[in-house]
């Protein structure tokens, strides 16, 4: 997965700021159904490890999803370097946090450790945008399709290419 939303997904961003990299559970306002996939778009963390760079595991942990990120260390969770010069990281192509059977999220506990000891990150303040991209509903692909059973579909054949004109153009 981890590129283009498809036509039968849609996807929704969710922000999460956290002041610990012990385990903190994360309530969100609204439910996300059908939830297949949970990305890493951006990521900001102050205050990193006392002014020291360094890698993290981002763990995410619900009831259903599982950690896709796979490293050399074998330990769950995402391998996020932090550059404490340069807080912020935009993803141009999002880094796949955790993969699902769809499920329902509301709810999940974000944890952030240390890639050289496993223990709880110190920081000031982690900012973390997740795009949860989800199956759409029955009756959203259904309406998707009658509209595009309305649309004209353009002609294959090309009036110039298939033209005799033997002056020439004028």
């Amino acid at each position: 997965m981890c590129g283009e939303i498809e036509k039968w997904q849609k996807a929704e961003q969710v922000c999460v700021r956290v002041t610990s990299g012990s385990p903190t559970k994360i309530v969100l306002n609204k439910a996300y159904e059908n939830v297949q996939e949970i990305r890493l778009d951006e990521v900001m963390i102050t205050g990193f490890n006392g002014g020291v760079s360094a890698a993290c595991y981002v763990q995410l942990e619900a009831q259903g999803l599982s950690n896709s990120g796979c490293n050399n260390e074998n330990r769950r969770g995402l391998l996020v370097p932090i550059d404490v010069l340069n807080p912020g990281t935009f993803y141009s192509r999002p880094r796949q946090v955790a993969t699902s059977e769809g499920i329902t999220v509301n709810q999940f506990e974000l944890s952030i450790l240390l890639a050289s000891t496993g223990a709880a990150a110190t920081l000031t303040e982690g900012t973390f945008v997740f795009t949860f991209v989800m199956h759409k509903p029955a009756t959203e692909i259904a309406a998707y399709r009658q509209k595009v059973a309305m649309m004209d579909a353009p002609s294959i054949r090309d009036p110039v290419r298939n033209s005799y004109n033997p002056s020439g153009p004028k």
